[in-house]
Order: C-alpha cells, then structure tokens, then sequence
C-alpha cells in the first residue's frame, strides 16, 4: 500500500540551473497577440454579419459575410470552408483548378494577402516582452554577456604501428568533420603530447560503503523505547574510546543508564535556583557527608547549624523574632531547614537529600 502524493510536491534538488528555466518565465510563453489565420477569418466572417451590403441600386440586401465564401448556407459549411482557407494559403499550387474560383477572387486574394502580412507585425509585437526584458538586463542592471569560449573536446590518438612513439606538439590541428552549417571543423591540442603504445589493461574503482550517524540519525533510527534512544544520543557524543561506544562507567563503578541520569538531573535541580540553594555539586556532597558523619557528641556543632537556620529565616521572613518550630529535634535538619527556607512539610524537594546520601556513599565505596 503506497501512501498519496500531494498534488503540490516537486522533485527539486535546488542547485541546477535547468530547472530554473521554467517555461512560463520564457518571453515568448504567453504572446501579446496569439491570433491564428483562422482566428482572424472567423473575427472577419462575424463583423461582416453586422456590416449591410447595398446593390447597385443602392438597396440593402443582407450582410458582408458573402465576401469570404458566397456559397456558405450553415455553420458546418463554414468550418469546412476555413480548413480550406488555410490548406490554400500553404499550398495554393493545389487549388489551381477552376472549381476553387472562390479562392482566387482578387478582393478575396488581397485580404489573405493582408493577414499574412499582418504576421509581421504581430511577430513584432510578440517580442515586447523579450525586447523589454533585454533592455532590463543590458540598459538597467548593465550585465554583459560573456566571451564566447572554445569547444574542447578529448582526442583518443594510437600511433602507427611503424613508430613505439611520436611526439605530438602543441597547436596541432586536428580535423573534426563539418558542423550542422557545413563548415569545417578543427580542434587544436593544448599541450605537447607523446603518443605510444600504452593502453589501459583493467579500470577498477574503490567502494566506498560510508555511513554518517549524527545525534538525530542515532534517534530516529533507534527502534527501541525513548529513553534508550536518548542514551544512544548520548553515546554518539561522549561514547568512550570512539563516538557510539558505551558510556564510561560513572565514579567510581556505577554503569550510566537513563535512571540514573535522571536522579543527577533531580540532585542538580534541587541545589540551584529552584531551591534558592545555589550550591554547586561538591559543597552538596560535602554537606550531606558532615550530616551523616556527625556523631552524640556534635551537639555543640547541631546548635551551630540551627542558630544559621534561624538567622536564614529571620532574613527570609523579615521577622527579627522567628525561631525554628520548638517541637523539631534540633539534630533534624530536613525540618529545620524547611522551616527555615519556608517550605511546608508537604514540600517534596528536600527528599532529595536522601537521593545526595546515596550518590556520597557512591564515592565513599
């Protein structure tokens, strides 16, 4: 089952200059003045019906339509008479007989003669355009046309069978036939040139079977679930030794998959600005590790960390008088530091905190 082709697409490759000569950009594709010789009898035959005709006496006694063909009774009669017409004036030696005495009336003759001559004109007319789009190129944007250049052409020469070699100078001529007008034809050779038995025993050519994949190709083309067609993204640029290799092994022996992409990603937003942390990565590691390395007798040091947690939130609220929630173990810092920071118990974004203590205890290992 083949899908529709739409009515609009074109097959354009964008860079040949034929196809940039559309017909209907051509001067003569549309013509000012497209009349035929029948056009002009059929023009000349209906304004005759409009035209009285008086006898001698002065009487009208119908119209001027007698004057292309007298004999005429209907319309079909009349289209026969026009094939005529134009059959006559291409090959009037056909009609010399006397029974085609309506085609050499001498007022009838004069009139076709006027139409041909009208050709001339009409042909002068049609060249406006080419004429206006000539003097646009030439007077206006002064383009010039370029010189004319030689034809070359390549020459297979075999020497005589007399000679292993001859030496053909530079200028020699070489005659080439005659052109489509009868004239003679001659190319001269550019270079010197030593002619000799050699021929070519075999061509062979070299395949080349070259596939480029970017980071889009490496997803598009990936039949797998979206996440694996982002980690194969991800290989074509930081693959390790060569681009589309495997990851390298994340510090120090944990292998990179999308999850846990995904948990760097969560750590990393956690500590910027949707927090209002703005903490690098290290200082979090090193934070979490002084959390969970302080032991009973860093008290001293919890009651230092809470007095920075108030004056956090002092700052925070303009409340020179806030203090953290009495009911929170002064060594519960993920409390704390909500209070502090105002963020409700609902709030998910610290429990990322446990997410940190992981990744310290990956570098711990």
């Amino acid at each position: 089952m083949t899908e529709p082709v739409s009515p609009f697409a074109s097959n354009r490759d964008g860079t040949s200059q034929i196809q940039r000569l559309l017909p209907a950009l051509q001067a003569d594709f549309v013509g000012i003045d497209e009349r035929s010789l029948r056009d002009q009898l059929m023009l000349a035959h209906e304004f005759a019906k409009e035209l009285r005709y008086f006898n001698d006496e002065n009487i009208a006694t119908g119209s001027w339509q007698a004057l292309l063909n007298p004999e005429a009774k209907d319309g079909s009669d009349f289209a026969a008479w026009l094939e005529q017409i134009e059959n006559f004036v291409k090959q009037p030696e056909n009609y010399a007989d006397e029974r085609f005495y309506n085609l050499h009336r001498p007022h009838f003759v004069l009139y076709l003669t006027f139409l041909q001559l009208l050709k001339n004109t009409q042909g002068q007319l049609n060249q406006l355009t080419a004429r206006h789009l000539d003097f646009y190129y030439r007077t206006v944007l002064s383009f010039k046309k370029k010189p004319p250049q030689a034809d070359r052409v390549n020459v297979l020469i075999e020497p005589s069978s007399q000679v292993s070699k001859v030496l053909l100078p530079m200028g020699a001529l070489l005659a080439a036939g005659k052109d489509s007008q009868g004239k003679e034809l001659v190319y001269r050779t550019e270079s010197d040139l030593v002619v000799n038995h050699a021929k070519i025993a075999r061509l062979s050519s070299v395949y080349v079977n070259k596939q480029i994949i970017g980071i889009r190709e490496a997803r598009e083309q990936y039949s797998g679930t979206k996440n694996d067609a982002v980690m194969e993204m991800l290989k074509v640029v930081l693959g390790d030794p060569l681009p589309g290799d495997a990851l390298p092994i994340y510090p120090p022996k944990v292998v990179a998959t999308f999850d846990l992409l995904t948990q760097l990603y969560t750590l990393v937003k956690f500590i910027g600005i949707d927090s209002g942390l703005f903490m690098e990565i290290g200082e979090l590691r090193s934070l979490i590790q002084r959390k969970y390395s302080r032991g009973p007798a860093a008290d001293g040091d919890w009651q230092a960390i809470n007095r920075l947690l108030t004056e956090m939130g002092k700052i925070r609220s303009g409340d020179s008088s806030f203090t953290l929630p009495a009911k929170n173990d002064f060594r519960d810092f993920d409390s704390n530091i909500k209070a502090a920071l105002g963020f409700s118990s609902t709030t998910d974004y610290f429990s990322t905190l446990t997410l940190a203590k992981n990744f310290t205890q990956l570098y711990e290992q």
